[in-house]
């Protein structure tokens, strides 16, 4: 659990085999930051949203390098979960590393970029979101919720799947903004 604008740089080790109901493996609140520069955060199991990573109330999250991995959440988000009804916007940059092998209940097994009335913010420029299936609603690799927004310039999403629509990137009333990177195989 980080709060209170505290910052961790992960660049090595596993955060693993953590059960909670919202962040199995990681709690981010209040202005939060995790640079994800190694590691992996691996085996977490949220039993609401958040299997890997839960973000919340203005936090950040950088991947540049490691792995957010076969982390599974009952409901939305299987890697990372990002969302709040405050005015503190949720930011996620991607780099490099890879978010894969996740799995939801719902929506996003991949990412959920959500936070409707901040309007969250993805950016990908690098690494790779892949093979994450959402097995009852949509996106299976990236969820972009209202007021919200995704912009590729880079990095791959591929192989992910879900029941419904948006194998690859599914947006609700959100935006993409597409200048580079691919969608393939979904």
């Amino acid at each position: 659990w980080l709060q209170n604008e505290t910052k961790l740089d992960f660049k090595g080790g596993r955060i693993e085999k953590n059960t909670g109901s919202s962040g199995g493996g990681v709690m981010l609140w209040s202005k939060s930051e995790l640079h994800l520069n190694g590691g992996q955060i691996v085996n977490n199991k949220s039993t609401g949203s958040g299997g890997g990573l839960y973000m919340q109330s203005g936090s950040y999250l950088y991947v540049n390098s490691g792995k957010i991995t076969k982390n599974p959440s009952t409901k939305a988000g299987g890697g990372v979960f990002s969302n709040g009804n405050n005015t503190d916007r949720m930011t996620i940059k991607v780099t490099g590393g890879e978010v894969s092998g996740n799995t939801a209940g719902t929506q996003a097994g991949g990412i959920y970029v959500g936070g409707a009335k901040a309007g969250s913010a993805m950016t990908m420029t690098g690494g790779s979101v892949k093979n994450n299936p959402a097995a009852a609603q949509q996106g299976g690799g990236i969820y972009v919720a209202a007021n919200c927004s995704l912009t590729m310039w880079g990095g791959s999403v591929s192989g992910n799947h879900t029941k419904q629509t948006g194998g690859g990137i599914y947006v609700s009333k959100g935006t993409l903004t597409m200048y580079g990177g691919t969608v393939s195989n979904n």
